[in-house]
């Protein structure tokens, strides 16, 4: 049964997150959470759900992301198995999502974390099973680093509810160190997920936009429970250094990048990083306008490999076939939404972050957010500038174009809508963002695969090294 209706299942499934988040949130669950504890345990021994705000949001985007995905995918993929696996990853997801529980969000990573693996690697090409593969081999250092993390939270306060952990003063800071640190790994964010460019760059193009636009932010939105459970100085602040690190760094390799989708990949690295840095502030709203804007980035990128076979910016723009011009449109409205131009409120989520920070890492992010402006530049450009040839463009039907408009035009309905404020800075940085691009975007290249194959190998045997003298540490 399930092989002959995979897809339309997939639809339903996609359809009712969305109408279950309209029914939560129409009926206050917004403003008044609701609390589950399953098995009617007791808060130290039952396994806690949440559905408030955060949750009804992400929930709600998920299902709008895997709606627009399903379309992309509804004549491209035949196989049963490929949908089975989006809702199987799809359902894990957003039990992370609502989970209150140490044990249970370990059990919900451990599995999406397979599940990811077989979708990156789904086209068995070389370097997907490399990219799967490594996925797999750090996603379960990580996990196993967690679960000892929580062997110690909970041996020291008998429960793993964060609800309950919340005020104790008993927790070891150890476990939570170990805890936070496997979910960075989870949230993409720079040095910590190096598996994340490999990962995004070779998945097709509808895996690549869940796991931009979903997985990494199972692991944000987990780490912000923690962080509201657990307001610590010292945890707030080691995740905001860590944060505008992986912002500034992540942007500078997106911006010499040539291929799109690793431009597209190291950009998810630098945007986490900058909602690592709003964690205790906007990051949620921030992390919701993300998720939307690169869902429809990727499945935009796969559109432009599906029509010219390219996927080098430079060979783009020496391609002889004129783009549609809806697709260009499309195209643009993902590059104003990156900027912040109204109605979107893509800046205005980032002032409300780098405003409440010390200066210089104000200055740091700010920097980031021109960085972001200028490495989009180059995929506009290539397609709005790029040397085309007279004639017909290609016959794309509106399927083909539906799923990245979708997303766009829910973060200018959502997000654009909700943050109000000043727009110069948005524009100046814009403008800041393209002249940088003309300055040195094209003079600074480097092509990921071959000069940055090993600094990522490196990175990645350094993070297994770490994570061994660790385990040992805490053994011993």
């Amino acid at each position: 049964m399930f092989p002959r209706y995979a897809r339309g299942m997939g639809i339903v499934h996609a359809l009712f997150l969305m109408g279950f988040s309209a029914f939560l949130w129409a009926n206050g669950v917004a403003e008044n959470p609701i609390f589950v504890v399953m098995g009617e345990w007791d808060l130290f021994r039952g396994i806690q759900l949440i559905f408030d705000q955060t949750t009804i949001l992400f929930i709600a985007t998920t299902g709008l992301i895997y709606f627009s995905v399903l379309i992309y995918c509804w004549k491209r993929y035949s196989q049963w198995t490929f949908f089975f696996l989006l809702n199987m990853m799809i359902c894990t997801v957003i039990s992370v999502f609502y989970s209150l529980d140490l044990f249970n969000a370990y059990v919900c990573m451990e599995l999406f974390s397979l599940v990811v693996y077989l979708l990156i690697s789904f086209s068995r090409r070389r370097k997907q099973l490399w990219a799967g593969l490594k996925y797999l081999l750090l996603s379960a250092v990580a996990l196993n680093l967690y679960l000892v993390g929580v062997a110690l939270v909970y041996n020291q306060t008998g429960t793993l509810n964060l609800l309950t952990l919340h005020g104790n003063e008993g927790i070891p800071r150890i476990g939570i160190m170990l805890i936070v640190g496997a979910l960075l790994v989870k949230t993409g964010v720079f040095f910590f997920s190096m598996w994340l460019p490999n990962a995004h760059g070779e998945a097709d193009a509808p895996v690549s936009a869940l796991l931009s636009g979903l997985v990494v932010k199972a692991g944000y939105i987990f780490l912000f429970r923690i962080v509201q459970a657990l307001p610590e100085p010292w945890l707030t602040e080691t995740i905001l250094h860590i944060g505008w690190m992986s912002a500034l760094f992540g942007g500078i390799l997106a911006f010499v990048q040539t291929d799109i989708k690793y431009l597209l990949a190291f950009s998810t690295m630098s945007q986490m990083g900058f909602a690592l840095c709003g964690i205790a502030s906007a990051g949620i709203s921030f992390t919701l306008n993300h998720a939307l804007l690169k869902g429809s980035w990727f499945m935009m990128a796969g559109l432009i490999h599906e029509w010219s076979g390219m996927r080098n910016l430079k060979d783009l723009q020496n391609a002889r076939k004129p783009f549609h011009p809806l697709f260009r449109l499309f195209v643009l409205i993902g590059f104003l939404g990156v900027c912040g131009i109204p109605p979107f409120g893509n800046t205005l989520c980032k002032g409300a972050i780098v405003y409440g920070l010390p200066e210089p890492i104000q200055y740091v992010l700010i920097a980031s957010s021109v960085l972001s402006v200028a490495y989009f530049s180059k995929i506009l450009f290539a397609v709005f500038l790029g040397k085309r040839s007279e004639g017909k463009s290609t016959g794309w039907t509106v399927q083909a174009f539906l799923p990245p408009l979708l997303l766009p035009l829910a973060a200018i309905v959502g997000l654009g809508i909700l943050y109000r404020g000043e727009w110069l800075s948005s524009v100046l940085m814009t403008g800041a963002g393209i002249a940088l691009h003309w300055v040195f975007g094209k003079k600074l290249a480097l092509g990921y695969p071959e000069k940055a194959f090993r600094l990522n190998r490196i990175l990645t045997l350094y993070m297994l090294l770490i994570a061994g003298i660790a385990l040992i540490w805490i053994q011993y």
